[in-house]
C-alpha cells in the first residue's frame, strides 16, 4: 500500500518546517560578552542578583530595575540591529539603540544570568499565514518575554515597565 500524493505533500511540508525550526534554533546559552557586560551593569546599578530571590517582592523589584535598565540605555525606534547581524546583549549594549526584538532578547538573558526561568514570547497580529511566517516577511509582530516569579509567570514587555 503507498502513500497517496496529498499524504506525502504534507508529511513534506512538515519534514520543512521541523528542518526550518531546527536551523533557526536560538542559542539561549550566555557568552562570556554577555557576562561580562551583565557584570558591568550589575556593579553601575548596585544589584544583587543573589538577593533576587528571597520572596516575590524582591523579584519583582529586581526585574523591573533591569525593564529600567534597558529603557535607558537604549533608544526605541531606530530600526534595532539590522539583519543578519548577531543580536546579542553586547551588540545591543553597544549600539545604544534596539527595537522589542533586540530589547526581549537583552532583558531573557540578563534575568537568566540573576538566575530567573524566562521564556520567549512572539506576538503575531493582523494577516498571518504560514507562508508570511516561513519566510519571515510581511508580519505585524511583538517580541517580549515571560519571566518564572514566586506567583508564577510574569509577563514582560521590551518597551514598556509596568
Amino acid at each position: 500500500m503507498s502513500a497517496s500524493p496529498k499524504s506525502f505533500k504534507w508529511a513534506m511540508a512538515l519534514g520543512a518546517i521541523f528542518v526550518f525550526l531546527a536551523i533557526n534554533q536560538v542559542n539561549r546559552e550566555l557568552g562570556s560578552e554577555d557576562i561580562q557586560v551583565f557584570e558591568s551593569i550589575i556593579k553601575d546599578n548596585q544589584l544583587d542578583p543573589a538577593g533576587a530571590h528571597k520572596d516575590f517582592e524582591s523579584q519583582t523589584a529586581y526585574i523591573i530595575k533591569a525593564l529600567k535598565i534597558v529603557n535607558r540605555m537604549t533608544e526605541l525606534g531606530t530600526g534595532g540591529i539590522p539583519p543578519g547581524e548577531t543580536r546579542e546583549p553586547i551588540d545591543l549594549y553597544m549600539r545604544q539603540s534596539g527595537e522589542c526584538y533586540d530589547r526581549s532578547r537583552f532583558i531573557e538573558k540578563f534575568l537568566m544570568y540573576a538566575g530567573f526561568q524566562v521564556r520567549h514570547v512572539a506576538v503575531y497580529r493582523g494577516d498571518f499565514s504560514l507562508k508570511k511566517f516561513l519566510m519571515n516577511t510581511g508580519l505585524d509582530s511583538h517580541s517580549t518575554a515571560e519571566v518564572l516569579t514566586a506567583k508564577g509567570w510574569m509577563f514582560l514587555d521590551a518597551n514598556h515597565i509596568f
